[in-house]
């Protein structure tokens, strides 16, 4: 059993309101690593090394729901899934671009193997993580909008 993310992205149209991209799904890709970072409250994220047991991941941002103003095809998306979509929320591409991912994976002093203790976010989100930060810049995204089920 495991979590799907259904994210979608969205920018603004020349109206100010937001638009879906159309077949676009970015971090469609089942991967724990990318789903904690983005809500940790909602995916699980342990690591099991024997007797070493932790959660490293800080999350970007704490769930904010779906946005007030999302698009009507993302809304419509989201009633489908009713309450089988949990952690609802949106994050801007900006805040992904400037988020500082050289910070060490884990912030706070535990007992855990050292190849695990050097690690950065950067490097343990890896390098199709940043293709798809780059997708989406290129696809003129502006927020995504993103919901669990399990």
């Amino acid at each position: 059993m495991g979590a799907d993310i259904h994210m979608y992205a969205e920018f603004r149209n020349s109206a100010g309101q937001w638009e879906e991209i159309p077949g676009y799904e970015p971090f469609s890709d089942r991967n724990r690593h990318v789903f904690s970072f983005f809500s940790e409250g909602f995916v699980r994220s342990d690591y099991d090394w024997g007797s070493w047991h932790v959660t490293p991941y800080p999350i970007i941002e704490e769930a904010r729901g779906l946005p007030g103003d999302v698009s009507l095809s993302i809304k419509a998306k989201s009633d489908e899934w009713g309450t089988g979509g949990s952690g609802h929320s949106w994050l801007s591409v900006d805040e992904l671009v400037s988020y500082d991912y050289n910070k060490p994976l884990r912030e706070r002093s535990v007992d855990v193997p050292e190849e695990f203790a050097q690690l950065t976010i950067r490097e343990s989100l890896g390098e199709k993580y940043f293709l798809e930060l780059a997708e989406l810049q290129k696809q003129k995204a502006e927020r995504l909008v993103f919901w669990f089920d399990f």
